[in-house]
């Protein structure tokens, strides 16, 4: 399906971007001779860290250390959903991957990503919804990807993306759209400086609106503002950072007080503050092995199940080898951590539980310019020991988080990934470490600094996956139809920092939900009348010897909308949802995953609210 009509002046620089991609991609295939690497300063390389260094060179890998990586092409290709590929002529794939979110009010997802001038909204079959695509008209770039949220509390979200003029660093503008594509008063937001990367959308003081933070780079020091949905800036905003801004912002609660802190990186430290900008305790985190860091955005879980978030962040140096760091809530280095990595890591790490063990492991990609494969992937548990087959390669560079899921319908979580080689592949590996049978899916273009997105876009039981793919001056993009059955609630990694407002922190609930039915091991009956539903649904759950305690209900971005409690408790627990959210405000049709608890137990269902 083709976009020619779509059409932006393309600047000379994005011509000469993607020359560059292309060239250096050829370059180094071409000259594989050299076993030594050397960092270079080259600002406008498209593999330059935020300050612009370049890691390259031919680095002597051991293979016999790990098996290699079939070049094998994708036996065939997985089918795309009808429509698709979707190709935008005279525009660039913004970095960090598109996303597949519920915009409207029917029950199929739709596809979000951003291009460099343009924001574009489609539905599962490829067609454009009602006032999309919209041209930003500022700047020389969209920097970063399109973020997701509710930021007025209606429980419809909203879109935002940030522009600047980079690389002049003048000024920067962040955009807030409905989904009908229409602009929201406030804005834009206007501030200096360039963006580092997509603007975070996250609910920070838990009133059912989201908060915007976004970056702003000068010389050699940034700023971060954080702004609610009316475009006003919050007390005790901008933050000044010891250097400049080097990732996306995250959001996660550390201090258990109800209330979500922001860490973000600069080029020198890690920081975390609380809302009204007083900075944390143990921050800023400065790493000890002189790493600094680029890109590789910071994620949240609790992988030591003592109550409180670990924060996971990858590094660089200079000296080649590299660390992943995952430190404890009090900016504290984790037992057995850091970890060193052969190359330098831009990507954020995926926490995933590998091996059904319910702890959680770490992976991270690293990434070099070379002539010849030279990169990892790594997995490590929560104590820094290796996970048995990892790391897998050598492979080509990883600048993306790798995204988990499911994709075969055995219980076991599959890996993938982009592969930065001047024709795309998308890598697939099993949980142990071995490459999945027929993989790489191959692409005619490069699938450059883009992470992979998973979900059940036309509600069939099957995933599919999207990638964004550049051939010249045409962004392509993907959405292939996997052929296995699969439960949705095995999605862990389902997008760039999990979720559509990009915060970092690992799902709460699944990312898509579908009804469990149940079995002896959860020894939980439910029943959900009617479903669909207009006004009311009622949930009703029998479970032996432990009465049910709560049902959170959850948007299909995996916010919490409504947590309620039962109307009875005798035999049978039973819920009644109004379909408003917990602010009282009519929620849009749409799915609405929900989970509810009783003891030590849990059952997910999926309701559909027409």
């Amino acid at each position: 399906m083709n976009h020619e009509d779509i059409r932006y002046t393309s600047t000379k620089w994005d011509d000469m971007k993607i020359t560059m991609i292309l060239a250096m991609l050829l370059s180094f295939a071409a000259n594989a001779h050299s076993e030594s690497f050397s960092v270079s300063h080259l600002p406008s390389h498209p593999m330059a860290d935020v300050m612009g260094y370049v890691l390259s060179g031919d680095v002597d890998v051991i293979a016999s250390e790990i098996p290699p990586y079939s070049d094998e092409p994708f036996l065939t290709n997985p089918p795309e959903l009808a429509g698709w590929p979707v190709d935008i002529a005279n525009e660039y794939g913004a970095y960090e991957g598109g996303m597949l979110i519920n915009a409207d009010s029917d029950p199929e997802l739709e596809i979000l990503f951003s291009t460099n001038h343009l924001i574009h909204l489609l539905d599962h079959d490829g067609t454009y919804l009602p006032g999309w695509p919209v041209l930003v008209p500022t700047g020389t770039r969209i920097s970063g990807q399109s973020s997701f949220g509710d930021l007025d509390g209606d429980g419809s979200g909203e879109i935002v993306v940030v522009s600047d003029n980079w690389p002049n660093g003048s000024s920067a503008w962040t955009y807030a759209y409905d989904v009908s594509g229409t602009i929201l008063t406030g804005f834009p937001v206007v501030t200096n400086g360039d963006h580092t990367k997509s603007p975070t959308v996250v609910d920070l003081d838990g009133d059912g609106k989201c908060e915007i933070i976004v970056s702003e780079d000068g010389a050699s020091s940034g700023l971060f503002y954080i702004f609610d949905g009316a475009g006003q800036l919050l007390a005790g905003w901008p933050q000044t950072l010891d250097h400049v801004a080097a990732s996306s912002a995250g959001a996660a609660d550390l201090d258990n007080d109800g209330i979500k802190e922001i860490v973000f990186e600069s080029y020198n430290s890690l920081y975390a503050f609380s809302l009204d900008g007083t900075i944390l305790s143990g921050f800023p985190y400065t790493p000890s092995t002189g790493d600094v860091f680029s890109y590789s955005a910071p994620v949240f879980a609790d992988v030591d199940d003592d109550g409180y978030l670990e924060i996971a962040v990858g590094g660089h140096s200079f000296s080649g080898n590299s660390h992943m760091f995952l430190l404890n809530h009090d900016g504290t280095d984790c037992s057995g951590w850091p970890k060193a990595t052969t190359q330098w890591i831009y990507a954020p790490a995926s926490f995933a539980d590998m091996d059904g063990d319910g702890d959680l492991e770490i992976i991270v990609g690293d990434q070099v310019g070379s002539g010849s494969p030279a990169n990892k992937v790594y997995a490590w548990h929560h104590d820094g020991s290796a996970v048995a087959g990892w790391p897998v390669g050598p492979i080509w560079a990883i600048n993306a988080q790798v995204t988990v899921a499911d994709i075969d319908g055995d219980g076991d979580p599959e890996f993938m990934w982009d592969d930065n080689t001047g024709s795309g592949k998308i890598m697939g590996y099993h949980h142990n470490g071995e490459a999945i049978a027929g993989w790489p899916i191959t692409t005619p273009g490069s699938t450059f600094f883009q992470t992979l997105a998973v979900g059940d876009v036309d509600l069939d039981s099957d995933l599919e996956l999207l990638s964004l793919t550049q051939i010249s001056s045409t962004c392509s993009v993907h959405l292939w139809d996997l052929p296995d059955v699969v439960n949705m609630d095995d999605i862990q990694v389902p997008m760039f920092q999990y979720g559509p407002g990009r915060d970092g922190m690992i799902l709460e609930t699944p990312a898509q939900g579908v009804e469990e039915l149940p079995s002896p091991l959860s020894e939980m009956m439910v029943t959900v009348s009617p479903n669909p539903f207009s006004m009311q649904v009622t949930i009703t759950v029998t479970a032996q010897n432990t009465p049910s305690e709560s049902l959170r209900i959850f948007d299909i971005s995996g916010r919490m909308v409504r947590e309620i409690s039962p109307v009875t408790n005798e035999g049978s627990a039973v819920f009644n949802w109004n379909g408003k959210s917990a602010s009282g405000m009519e929620v849009p049709d749409g799915i609405y995953p929900a989970i509810v608890t009783s003891g030590n137990m849990s059952s997910s269902v999926m309701l559909l609210k027409q």
